[in-house]
Order: C-alpha cells, then structure tokens, then sequence
C-alpha cells in the first residue's frame, strides 16, 4: 500500500512459500490500495456520491472492523482521515507541509 515490505520466515521459509505470501500481498493490495485506480478503496472514492460501486465481502468486513475500532478509540482511529493525510503529498512529488486553513478545510470531510 505504498510502502516497503520485508517478509522472513527464516527456517519455514522456502520458495514457494514466499512466493504464496507475495502473490497475497500484491492481491490484498489491489483490492485495498488508494493508489491503485482499479481497487475496490479506489473505485469507491471514484463513485462516491455518484453511483453504488460493489465490492468483496472481505472489503466490507475490513471496513467494518476499522469503523468498530474507531468506535472503540472513541474516533481516534479514524479511517475516513484520507483526505486530510493526501494534504502532505506523502510519497508523491509535491510533498509538503499544508497550511492550517488547508488542514481545517479537509477536515469536514473527515468522520
């Protein structure tokens, strides 16, 4: 999801089994990833407001579990923050330092 990953299974560890976790990994991420213009994260943020999209129920339960752990951080954990953290450019090349009135802007479109 736009970040390095390191995977040691040291004396389990062969091939195949790397392989198997790696092949995992590049699904779960096409499925979850913002950045990635065909996953399920995507498509939603493309259509929302606009048309229902579809998704997994493997998506939904994720979902669902992240909006209980906000709950249960009393919104601490909040996984609509998206639109806020984009702010920054993290990873992208206009990286940058936003401005407050930048910040509070977003933030209504955050919860």
């Amino acid at each position: 999801m736009n970040t390095v990953c390191t995977i040691n299974a040291f004396n389990d560890g062969n091939k195949k089994l790397y392989s198997e976790i790696s092949n995992e990994l590049k699904r779960l991420e096409n499925l979850f990833s913002r950045h990635i213009q065909t996953s399920a994260a995507s498509l939603i943020n493309q259509n929302a407001g606009k048309n229902p999209v579809e998704v997994p129920d493997e998506f939904i339960y994720v979902l669902q579990t992240a909006l209980e752990f906000s709950k249960l951080t009393e919104g601490q954990f909040d996984p609509t923050i998206g639109p806020v953290v984009d702010l920054w450019g993290i990873g992208t090349s206009h990286q940058q330092i936003p401005e407050d009135l930048e910040i509070l802007h977003k933030k209504l479109l955050v919860d």
